[in-house]
């Protein structure tokens, strides 16, 4: 069947051998085979006879070249099959990847979990006593009596009374 066919070519088009021709017409064998099987991805569509040949490497115009050196290796080294050229590999007008609107999301999410998963932290390590119910049910002994907290600040000295305010 063609899918069967397209999978054939797809694993000869990473073969060593074909790697091996592709490695020396770039720069000499600058790439060793080994590496440029990494460089290089093949896929095809489910129903076409189409074999797509991309690389990525970390400079866009050496990875058009790698793609175009492999693709003219796999012509000469697969025999029996009438190969087409559709399109050859040029260089992207924007980088591929990263990208930066999906990096920028993903980093907003992370920081956004991190920031819940911190203070969900700290209130289930939280220690301090803030109510009488929780002084209760911890000393396990009623609550007697509390001292009010007084706020100094909206008490001015003539209200005070006493006698050493005169």
């Amino acid at each position: 069947t063609t899918i069967n066919m397209m999978s054939t070519y797809a694993v000869k088009v990473k073969s060593d051998k074909t790697m091996e021709t592709a490695s020396n017409m770039i720069a000499n064998g600058l790439i060793p085979p080994d590496e440029l099987s990494e460089i290089i991805s093949v896929s095809y569509e489910k129903d076409g006879t189409i074999l797509y040949i991309s690389a990525i490497y970390t400079d866009p115009v050496n990875a058009a070249k790698i793609a175009n050196a492999v693709t003219e290796a796999a012509q000469a080294s697969i025999t029996g099959v009438n190969w087409d050229i559709t399109n050859s590999a040029v260089v992207p007008e924007e980088p591929v990847s990263p990208s930066l609107l999906k990096n920028v999301a993903i980093v907003a999410l992370l920081a956004l979990v991190a920031s819940y998963g911190f203070f969900l932290l700290m209130d289930i390590y939280n220690t301090r006593i803030v109510s009488e119910e929780q002084l209760s049910s911890v000393l396990e002994v009623p609550v007697i009596g509390t001292i009010p907290k007084v706020d100094s600040a909206s008490e001015s000295s003539s209200d005070k009374e006493g006698p050493y305010n005169e």
